[in-house]
């Protein structure tokens, strides 16, 4: 059993760490298990903001490959759409294989869609869609 000096010496990473720990310990809920890990992740503003902003609800982590399959639609987006390049141009520039060009093809195609419909206002890369 640790002696109150030991929580002492925590720093507030170890603080949340240990109190996520806790809150998967007292519920038995599996879904805790890895959130502790957050307090070591995240910088203690973004922790609390992550929080604030997701409390309550369950949210699924994209994994690497789709994060980087995003961004390469973003950058199709940005060759074909934005700077009028060829097709296989842009496929080719945005990182995408030859074999991917229907995949490729229909996540443009919804992202574009996407972003139309909810009359977003880009910037950054994709600055000039918007003119």
């Amino acid at each position: 059993m640790p002696d109150n000096q030991s929580f002492q010496n925590l720093t507030k990473e170890d603080t949340y760490g240990v109190m996520l720990l806790l809150l998967h310990a007292s519920s038995d809920n599996m879904r805790y298990s890895a959130l502790n890990e957050l307090a070591y992740i995240l910088d203690y503003e973004s922790f609390l903001n992550f929080i604030r902003y997701y409390e309550g609800q369950t949210i699924q982590i994209p994994t690497m490959e789709e994060i980087q399959t995003s961004l390469k639609t973003l950058l199709l987006f940005q060759y074909y759409e934005v700077d009028h390049l060829d097709w296989h141009e842009a496929l080719n520039k945005a990182g995408f294989l030859q074999e991917e060009t229907h995949s490729a093809k229909r996540r443009l195609k919804l992202f574009t869609k996407y972003i139309q419909d909810h009359d977003y206002k880009l910037g950054g890369i994709i600055r000039d869609y918007n003119n």
